[in-house]
């Protein structure tokens, strides 16, 4: 009696595991408008923006998301770091940065917050807790509105003065085109944002649309129209709702298992001569 209702006990184990629900975080492509002071998620197939809530600053730029899934921004007017909250869109300032013109910011595998000061030419790391940004070196290009590491660890940049994807260096802040030419035009790309799998995005201010770009020459190719007229920033972060995702492969076999041993138990217990 005890080994079958072993069996029985492992089926249901089993039985509930599967049925259970198994969720991971999903992605969902943010964008800021500094013509409406609106957060906004993007359709990454049609370029479709829907807006969020206000932001709270004048200008806000340069989103980043950390590993925890905490939004930055920073403010172009008050020269400060932000955190935005992406259930509502408001934003809360963490502190100055230091520099008058961060115009795009990124984290790196490592955690590490960079971002380009226009008005200098100069990589920055900066202090997600104070907001406070250090000079690594200057980038040699005029104007990086757009900053995004790839899923392999590699820094690009988009310069809007010469229309050219970069890659930047993140131990000198040395930039250098991508490609043969590198030309984005005629898109003027002022954010730019890594898919999970390797898809690099960018937010065209002046056509308004969407893109995505070619890593190795930097050609960018139109997605569809955002509806919204200043967007200059784009972060890839978490969906407020996960989705589902499967079950790893070897619970189904875990659980097959501990049935079979409970139901072998038992047959033997049942085939056995009485004493």
């Amino acid at each position: 009696m005890h080994l079958r209702s072993g069996a029985v006990a492992a089926f249901v184990v089993f039985t509930l595991a599967l049925t259970l629900p198994q969720h991971a975080a999903a992605t969902t492509l943010y964008g800021v408008d500094v013509e409406s002071d609106q957060l906004l998620t993007i359709d990454m197939t049609t370029g479709a923006a829907t807006a969020v809530g206000p932001v709270g600053f004048d200008y806000v730029v340069g989103l980043a998301f950390s590993a925890d899934g905490t939004l930055f921004g920073a403010d172009l007017v008050s020269d400060r770091l932000l955190t935005i909250d992406t259930t509502t869109g408001g934003a809360t300032a963490v502190g100055s940065l230091g520099y008058g013109a961060v115009l795009a910011q990124a984290f790196s595998p490592d955690g590490t917050l960079y971002g380009v000061d226009i008005e200098s030419d100069q990589l920055l790391t900066i202090d997600t807790a104070t907001g406070a940004a250090t000079a690594v070196g200057p980038v040699g290009f005029d104007h990086v509105v757009g900053l995004a590491f790839s899923p392999g660890g590699t820094l690009f940049g988009a310069d809007l003065t010469s229309d050219r994807l970069l890659t930047i260096d993140t131990a000198t802040g040395a930039g250098t085109a991508a490609g043969p030419v590198g030309s984005l035009s005629p898109y003027g790309v002022y954010g730019l944002a890594f898919e999970p799998t390797g898809t690099l995005f960018g937010a065209d201010n002046y056509a308004k649309q969407l893109v995505t770009i070619d890593t190795a020459t930097g050609t960018a190719t139109a997605v569809g129209r955002l509806g919204s007229g200043g967007v200059v920033g784009l972060a890839f972060g978490p969906d407020q709702t996960p989705s589902p995702v499967p079950l790893p492969a070897t619970l189904p076999l875990f659980g097959a298992g501990l049935s079979l041993i409970g139901l072998g138990g038992w047959w033997r217990r049942r085939s056995a001569p009485a004493a």
